[in-house]
């Protein structure tokens, strides 16, 4: 049986941040409001978290697991729209280091 495959860009997009932003959206906020160098190293933690938690406590096949992220990986652009809303844009690293079998 094929081992179950993963990345850590998948669950870092669909688990880790919507659990961070949804469930503790406050403390979300507070590291945002910093600024993009705060910010980035908040999601930098966070990426070497489910990194850890993936290849300890999963039996998954991760297949990024080789690939280097730093405070530069991370895309961060606010937008600022008419009625003094603005919206957060954070574009994740692509996911590389690995082929599809």
């Amino acid at each position: 049986m094929e081992k179950e495959k993963t990345t850590i860009n998948y669950v870092m997009t669909h688990s880790r941040m919507p659990e961070i932003i949804l469930k503790k959206y406050k403390e979300f906020l507070k590291i945002a409001n910093q600024g993009p160098g705060a910010l980035t190293s908040f999601l930098e933690m966070n990426w070497n978290l489910v990194k850890k938690d993936l290849q300890e406590k999963t039996k998954y096949e991760v297949l990024d697991k080789e690939q280097r992220i730093d405070l530069y990986s991370f895309q961060i652009m606010v937008v600022n729209t008419k009625k003094d809303k603005k919206i957060l844009n954070i574009i994740m690293p692509p996911i590389s280091g690995y082929m599809e079998s």
